[in-house]
């Protein structure tokens, strides 16, 4: 079917922020006394759910909000290195020009995601910041809601496994992004709609041919 609205997650989606993230553990996890992370463990947390990273660093729930603060900060101070994909502005532009609602949902602040996405954002309909790390699918809802869309006209696409629970739990489609922080295995093992491996893909499922699924 030809979807009306797509909820966009940032980083890992739209954002080219892992790179910065990894850079950022060691900060991170010195200033709130988490576990640092072993490089070599990367393959393997890529496949992890939110909750399983968690446990792997050792980040009881109640610290969350302000690790998520701190590395906002860490972000608008330093990332200076973060850009969009190559392809993003052109892709926003296209769904924008096709008529379909736009919108974003993350945990990210307005200046990073305005920072970040430039002249791209105006293409945005919603932008909805801050969304807690487990708590995803009522801001997914508040737009679809807002958007005044169906739930089944509407699709979120991201890069981790829980963009893919989130979606489902606010009774959407999901689609998942092989370029971004989890692996592409595992969010292929979860099964979302649609599965793109390249950024024009997006365009080309959902303006070109609104019919077809990739999974």
């Amino acid at each position: 079917m030809r979807y009306q609205l797509v909820i966009f997650d940032f980083d890992g989606t739209l954002a080219d922020s892992f790179p910065f993230f990894l850079e950022s553990l060691d900060t991170l996890a010195q200033a709130h006394r988490f576990n640092r992370y072993d490089p070599a463990d990367f393959d393997r947390i890529r496949s992890y759910g939110t909750r399983q990273l968690l446990r792997y660093f050792g980040i009881p729930l109640w610290k969350i909000p302000r690790v998520a603060r701190h590395f906002q900060h860490l972000m608008a101070h330093g990332g200076h290195t973060v850009r969009p994909f190559e392809g993003v502005p052109a892709m926003l532009e296209a769904l924008h020009q096709a008529g379909i609602q736009l919108a974003l949902v993350t945990s990210n602040s307005l200046e990073n995601v305005e920072c970040i996405l430039g002249p791209s954002a105006r293409y945005l309909d919603r932008v909805e910041c801050n969304a807690p790390l487990l708590g995803k699918s009522s801001r997914l809802k508040q737009v679809v809601a807002r958007c005044n869309v169906s739930p089944d006209a509407a699709i979120c696409i991201g890069d981790e496994l829980r963009d893919i629970q989130a979606a489902r739990k606010a009774g959407i489609a999901c689609g998942a992004v092989s370029w971004g922080y989890a692996s592409p295995e595992a969010l292929r093992r979860a099964g979302p709609d649609c599965f793109f491996e390249r950024l024009d893909a997006i365009t080309h499922t959902l303006v070109s041919h609104p019919t077809t699924e990739l999974a």
